[in-house]
């Protein structure tokens, strides 16, 4: 199959975000243990192994549901938030396969100030089956699950008198590639004219080391195309 950013199969698809999930788990394993530990007692569903995130996402590749956890995302500078997590969905279709994202911000450490340790969310969706939100968006959440082993949910410090349905803002140009280039720059920011900052750079140091070249040009391609208007 000929990869272009509107047709990518799913093998190419899970090595795009699993080399990005891999650099991020080493970035994440780096972190002394008073950073680690208020964000562990928090979220319990943290993916911390490269190679079993391997085996997760060469099991995607297969069409098999696989459950993924908060897999932490590299490249985290100072803006207003401690860490950041994704977390991947994909689903198998007939005529291929969609994906959502779910994006988890720590804000702080146990020792940081009066906002420490709190948290906000928001979910990515290629597409609802029905109803209002039949259409590729992103909103905010009041609520993840994977909180702990059983499954429950973990609440975030949304406020209760914010609502979390609506707004629900349309993503245009909407299909598992791009939808992954758009959290890219939602977190790691993005300028088309330095190409060593930002979404650049995280996608140069991701995929530095042993990445199928169709999944470098791939990712690279599909921010450029997304975000650089000529």
């Amino acid at each position: 199959m000929t990869n272009t950013w509107h047709n990518v199969d799913i093998s190419d698809y899970c090595d795009m975000i699993r080399i990005y999930a891999e650099k991020g788990i080493k970035k994440y394993k780096s972190l002394d243990s008073d950073v680690r530990t208020p964000i562990e007692n928090f979220i319990f569903d943290i993916e911390r192994d490269e190679k079993k995130i391997q085996y997760k996402f060469s099991d995607m590749k297969k069409g098999k549901d696989t459950s993924v956890g908060f897999i932490p995302m590299p490249d985290h500078n100072d803006r207003g938030y401690r860490y950041t997590f994704f977390r991947p969905k994909i689903q198998p279709t007939d005529g291929g396969f969609l994906c959502d994202f779910s994006i988890l911000f720590w804000v702080g450490s146990s020792k940081e100030g009066e906002y420490a340790g709190r948290t906000f969310a928001y979910r990515m969706e290629a597409i609802d089956a029905e109803g209002a939100h039949c259409y590729p968006h992103i909103q905010i959440c009041r609520a993840l699950f994977g909180a702990d082993a059983d499954g429950n949910q973990l609440e975030t410090s949304l406020p209760g008198w914010l609502p979390d349905s609506y707004p629900a803002f349309p993503i245009v140009r909407a299909n598992p590639t791009t939808l992954f280039a758009t959290m890219l720059v939602s977190v790691h920011g993005f300028d088309p004219h330095d190409t060593g900052k930002f979404a650049y750079s995280v996608l140069r140091d991701s995929f530095s080391n042993s990445a199928p070249k169709v999944a470098v040009q791939l990712a690279t391609d599909i921010v450029k195309w997304l975000f650089v208007c000529d």
